[in-house]
């Protein structure tokens, strides 16, 4: 099977399976500001350790282009990168090892640990983060490692 047919079977599953468990309310406080801020539109100029500046902006677009609330856009924003990534991460090690079977498996217990399907499913910057970091990667081993 094509290997981009695969990634994109395996981002619809994992899209379905974070949407389903996904917060339909706001779940902690943390997440509170990023919501207030996407609901206030307010664009965030600066990048420092705290503003979050791309994650921030990214689902303030979101909220404008596609006229959802603050929280429908966050949860959009977080569970699209998190099944994203995990896509990512199957094509990634797949031209690495060139087995197939590795690449599956390793992308699903990835998709599936604890700690990133619950960041997967709360609004909060950590799925965002985690596709950036897993492009960097591809784009790393296509551009440098590969001829």
């Amino acid at each position: 099977m094509n290997k981009y047919l695969s990634a994109l079977f395996i981002f619809i599953v994992f899209l379905g399976i974070y949407y389903m468990g996904s917060f339909t309310r706001i779940p902690f406080a943390d997440c509170v500001g990023f919501v207030l801020t996407a609901e206030k539109e307010i664009w965030v100029p600066t990048a420092d350790a705290t503003s979050h500046f791309l994650y921030n902006n990214t689902v303030i677009l979101v909220k404008l282009l596609t006229g959802l609330n603050a929280i429908e856009a966050s949860r959009f924003v977080v569970v699209t990168s998190g099944a994203a990534t995990v896509s990512v991460i199957y094509i990634t090690l797949g031209n690495l090892i060139r087995k197939d079977w590795v690449a599956v498996t390793a992308a699903v217990v990835f998709g599936f640990s604890f700690s990133f399907w619950r960041n997967a499913e709360i609004v909060e910057v950590y799925t965002y983060n985690t596709l950036w970091v897993s492009l960097f990667f591809l784009f790393y081993d296509k551009g440098f490692c590969r001829k």
